[in-house]
């Protein structure tokens, strides 16, 4: 009896002391999640896909083989994976759309195994311009982010006398009041937009003959015929496609109207305003930094036909190189900030504020 309570101590501590082992390295197993964080530039888009050779492509295509993002994590809900390199650059893949990119950026801001207090995050992709502010490849670093989707819209046939636009701000007895609805606009913090601006003012950009031959039948908006070029201006962002020079007007119109007169129109896209505002809440509870945060859009397509065409024709899926234009010169432009970050973060680490050091 006693041999056999001998044992039995015998094999109960022979198994603790394999359960003992396996703590550590438990430790040592954990997710990778843990050996990228801190981020130092978090770059968000909304369109991009994976082809079965395991090859990116839309507007994350760039970044992903020039930085060589092959880390792979697992953040649940993104439907893709967060991808990340050693030196705190790491992609997000948040979706097209308003509603499922803010669903996205705040389940990315929530994951505790990412460290983004303190990360950079540039939202990098695709957008229409307005032939009298931008052309084809030109890429705008936003100061202003406009919610075009906080309007009421009025059937044409049934338009006061008087009012320019079927849509108005909410609320108001005519086109706009200042006491009205709606979220509006968020201003972007301007020291950083200028620090952006002025790093990646040379970038030498991507154009092509094709382009040009496109952009110069917007006769009449001389900037649609000029090359492309970097420009800081206000980004207007909406779930609803629209297409003409009256809704062309009218985004000029609302822009200036949310802004006080300091927005200039230049971009429209789908995401924006939703993804910066998901990113102040997250702010407001400490999970990232609302001051750390850059809209660069590069210019597809152009916001309305070209003269003498109906306005249904879309001009979004012409043949004219736009979109390979748009892509290529968002990276160029958008990798000078991320290469300055991450080459010189003493510089950086503080936020806008701290002064540069000599390089």
């Amino acid at each position: 009896m006693l041999k056999n309570a001998s044992r039995l101590r015998a094999r109960v501590t022979w198994c603790l002391g394999i359960l003992l082992a396996m703590v550590p390295c438990a430790a040592v197993l954990r997710p990778v999640a843990a050996a990228v964080s801190p981020v130092r530039v978090m770059i968000v888009v909304a369109a991009a896909w994976q082809q079965p050779s395991g090859e990116w492509k839309g507007e994350a295509e760039r970044w992903v083989v020039s930085y060589r993002l092959t880390r792979k994590l697992a953040v649940p809900g993104l439907s893709q994976p967060v991808l990340c390199n050693e030196a705190g650059v790491c992609l997000a893949v948040v979706g097209e759309g308003p509603v499922a990119s803010a669903a996205a950026t705040m389940a990315l801001g929530l994951y505790p195994d990412l460290e983004l207090a303190k990360a950079y995050f540039l939202i990098a992709g695709l957008a229409g311009t307005t032939p009298y502010m931008a052309t084809l490849g030109s890429v705008s670093w936003a100061d202003w982010v406009v919610d075009a989707d906080s309007a009421a819209t009025i059937h044409p046939a049934d338009l006061p006398d008087g009012w320019p636009f079927t849509r108005f701000r909410q609320g108001c007895p005519q086109p706009w009041c200042e006491d009205g609805w709606g979220a509006g606009a968020v201003r972007l913090n301007a020291a950083l937009v200028k620090r952006a601006a002025a790093l990646s003012a040379a970038t030498p950009l991507l154009d092509t003959e094709k382009a040009r031959a496109y952009a110069g039948r917007y006769t009449g908006n001389e900037p649609a015929t000029h090359a492309p070029s970097v420009l800081s201006c206000s980004s207007l962002a909406g779930a609803t496609y629209w297409h003409g020079a009256r809704l062309s007007d009218w985004a000029r119109w609302w822009v200036d109207r949310w802004t006080s007169g300091s927005g200039r129109y230049c971009m429209t896209d789908e995401e924006d305003f939703a993804i910066v505002t998901t990113l102040e809440r997250l702010s407001s509870i400490g999970k990232v930094d609302r001051q750390r945060v850059l809209v660069l859009r590069g210019a597809s397509n152009f916001d309305q036909p070209q003269p003498g065409q109906p306005a249904v024709s879309l001009q979004m899926r012409a043949d004219n190189d736009g979109y390979r234009l748009a892509i290529d010169n968002v990276w160029r432009v958008g990798t000078v900030f991320v290469q300055d970050v991450i080459g010189h973060w003493p510089a950086w680490q503080d936020g806008v504020t701290a002064p540069r050091q000599e390089r």
